[in-house]
């Protein structure tokens, strides 16, 4: 009697068949290829391997997924001990089926699925079946696993990158508080002191009777939300207004009130005049009171405050070209980029104080160090936007002129903002993107030019040409380098892509050994679209749309908010799905702008691309930075890769990392295959793919034949 189709559920809504491989040692082939062949006609794709001696089952282990073990107890060849221990080391989730009677399972109970009678077919049948339904259960329940780890990550993301203030509170007690939230209030995120304050200690007292209710009411059961106008105080004392907005939440299966916090503005600051229609940001008449206001504080408390003044360059020239429409646009979006950049402090003062200028004030103190790496922050994301109402040779750019209120020469407000404003002029003298009044600075009427940021070494310099010559000249090169796939079977084809430049008498550059100077340069963002469009052009014209193209990207992209929505373009017009691309980021500058990071990869995957991160292993914290960001997998640094042997403290140490971060739900990729040697140890390390010299040097199409290595 055959098993009956219904029996057998493994239609997958995304994939058809599940495909599941099945070897068999010390067991005649022949039974086994008897066995596959009735599970294939009841509607499951085996596909079946057979081995005869100890080390052929190493290596099979070894180098593909096996679902299915199916043995004999007693095999002179293969003994069962060494069965259930290779399974145990390299799959543990593999299903072990012995042919044999029940005194198996007193010997060998630990790492035995079940046994079968290979006289009665039916019931050897039926019993594989119901092995490969928990088999496939099991990895059902991984994946809603995975799933589920990936949404809670996926939701904290969106918490701390919020810009609204979000806590959650247990019994009043605060378990969670985003960075905005902190902010608001002016608490520290160190040492966790959030922990040891309650929402009470952060409302005014006559609002606590308020409060308890609206806490109490969202403790109930059903979902309904509640909100309640709040008098709210910072850790410093000064009080506010805001609108608090109560719902219940389960945390860490306990039911909590997740509190949203809106400060109030007064009607005098939300009033219409006070708003600059253009940017969205206060006009310049509210600036110049919110700056007397602060100039009289700093006189009476002895506090230094900074004004930033920031200038777009050539903002008349920008205006010439594109017309009013798109220039108000332009100031509109740099308007966009500072509020994001700045904490809610900074932006309670941030107006739009001219055509082409903005300014805001923030408190300091004896160190003006943390000011000029506001200032520069500011002026590098200008610089990394890709403002589309203007091509890509004349990008806007912002100077940045700084003053601070404690200069002898300043006895007003508009001191405070002339001297900003002189020291922000002054930068097309000194070829600098920021400069401080009364260091070297002095009066001028010229209007700020824009100028390269940042400043570069000679050497650097060098490169920086380099890359604005090959750009010029069309001398860029891609390489596809094949990556293969050790996890077994796959139809998809990977390809690293390679970028190369080239100087005047044919010299080739590797991008990763300019990739500082690609960014100086001010070209980083063309060149990662020019690449995206070639990539998606290749894809397009290739016959085997299996192709997967792992693209590299500077910050200048990542960083970019609007990246998937050119990516979605470029897509769209070659009618191609987002699984054809995946972007590597490098570490260095994951560390240098994480929360963009964390947005970037949080918007590609939910557009069904995948993101890897480049460098991994430089630092020795760099396992920590991946728990934080929601990346599909890791590329190990070539310190780390390179020119191993089967005796070095690399190999333990990558078999360490995979490891970790298989348990992460992790893929990694090993590069710098270079000989045989280094080839046949990475074998047992565990890695998801490998690539490098050895495999594969590179080409300039998809031209790779993959079914060599199958």
């Amino acid at each position: 009697m055959d098993i009956a189709r219904n029996e057998l559920p493994f239609e997958s809504e995304n994939t058809g068949l599940v495909k599941l491989h099945m070897l068999s040692a010390g067991l005649q082939s022949g039974k086994t290829e008897q066995y596959a062949n009735r599970l294939r006609q009841n509607g499951i794709a085996i596909e079946s391997l057979h081995v005869n001696s100890v080390q052929e089952f190493e290596l099979t282990l070894q180098s593909s997924l096996i679902d299915l073990v199916l043995c004999t107890a007693d095999s002179p060849d293969i003994p069962l001990e060494t069965i259930i221990y290779g399974v145990q080391q390299y799959n543990p989730e593999a299903a072990v089926i012995v042919a044999g009677d029940s005194s198996v399972l007193e010997e060998h109970a630990f790492g035995i699925t079940d046994i079968i009678n290979s006289d009665d077919e039916h019931e050897s049948l039926h019993r594989l079946n119901r092995a490969i339904q928990l088999l496939l259960a099991n990895r059902k329940i991984r994946d809603l696993e995975q799933q589920c780890r990936s949404f809670e990550t996926r939701s904290q993301m969106l918490l701390d990158t919020s810009r609204e203030a979000i806590c959650y509170t247990h019994a009043g007690m605060h378990v969670f508080a985003n960075p905005s939230y902190l902010d608001l209030f002016g608490i520290s995120a160190d040492d966790n002191e959030i922990e040891s304050i309650t929402l009470m200690d952060l409302v005014t007292p006559e609002y606590h009777r308020d409060l308890k209710r609206m806490l109490k009411l969202s403790q109930q059961a059903n979902e309904k939300e509640y909100s309640l106008e709040i008098g709210c105080k910072r850790a410093n004392g000064e009080t506010f207004m805001a609108d608090m907005i109560f719902s219940p939440v389960i945390v860490d299966e306990e039911r909590s009130v997740q509190v949203i916090v809106r400060e109030k503005q007064d009607e005098s600051q939300s009033a219409i005049p006070n708003i600059d229609l253009v940017s969205g940001l206060y006009s310049s008449n509210y600036f110049q009171g919110t700056a007397s206001e602060i100039i009289d504080l700093a006189k009476q408390s002895g506090k230094v405050y900074a004004l930033y003044y920031i200038a777009i360059d050539r903002y008349m020239q920008i205006r010439e070209v594109v017309g009013l429409r798109e220039s108000n646009s332009i100031v509109k979006d740099i308007a966009d980029i500072l509020g994001n950049a700045l904490s809610s402090e900074m932006r309670k003062t941030l107006a739009r104080i001219g055509d082409h200028a903005f300014a805001f004030i923030a408190p300091t103190g004896k160190d003006r160090g943390p000011v000029q790496k506001v200032a520069e922050r500011l002026v590098t994301l200008v610089a990394q936007h890709a403002f589309e109402q203007i091509p890509d040779d004349s990008q806007p750019r912002v100077s940045i002129g700084i003053a601070f209120s404690d200069h002898e020469k300043i006895s007003d407000a508009s001191d405070f903002i002339d001297h900003a404003y002189h020291a922000c002029s002054s930068v097309a003298e000194e070829d600098k993107p920021i400069a401080v009044y009364g260091e070297n600075t002095a009066p001028t009427d010229d209007v700020p030019v824009v100028h390269p940021a940042p400043v570069v070494s000679s050497k650097e310099a060098d490169s920086v040409d380099l890359v604005k010559y090959a750009l010029e000249n069309e001398r860029i090169r891609h390489l596809l380098v094949a990556m293969l796939n050790l996890d077994g079977d796959d139809p998809m084809q990977n390809y690293i892509v390679d970028i190369e430049f080239s100087d005047d008498k044919g010299v080739l550059t590797p991008y990763s050994e300019i990739s500082d100077a690609v960014m100086a340069s001010g070209k980083a963002a063309l060149i990662d679209d020019l690449m995206l469009r070639e990539m998606a052009e290749l894809h397009s014209a290739s016959s085997d749309r299996n192709n997967i193209f792992y693209l590299p990207l500077s910050p200048a992209s990542f960083c970019d908010e609007n990246f998937d929505q050119r990516l979605e373009k470029v897509l769209r017009h070659h009618n191609l799905k987002p699984q054809a691309f995946s972007f590597i980021l490098n570490g260095k500058d994951i560390r240098q702008y994480l929360g963009e990071a964390k947005t970037f990869c949080q918007a590609i995957q939910a557009m069904g691309s995948t993101c890897y991160v480049n460098g991994f292993a430089e630092r020795e914290d760099d396992l920590a930075l991946i728990r934080e960001l929601s990346v599909d997998g890791v590329w190990f640094s070539g310190k780390l890769a390179d020119g191993f042997s089967s005796s070095d403290n690399k190999l333990q140490r990558l078999k360490d990392l995979t490891t970790a971060l298989k348990s992460q739900n992790r893929k990694t990729i090993l590069g710098h295959i270079n000989s045989p040697s280094v080839l046949a140890n990475a074998w047992g390390i565990g890695v998801n793919f490998i690539t490098g010299p050895f495999l594969h040097k590179g080409s300039g199409k998809p031209d790779f034949d993959f079914s060599r290595y199958n």
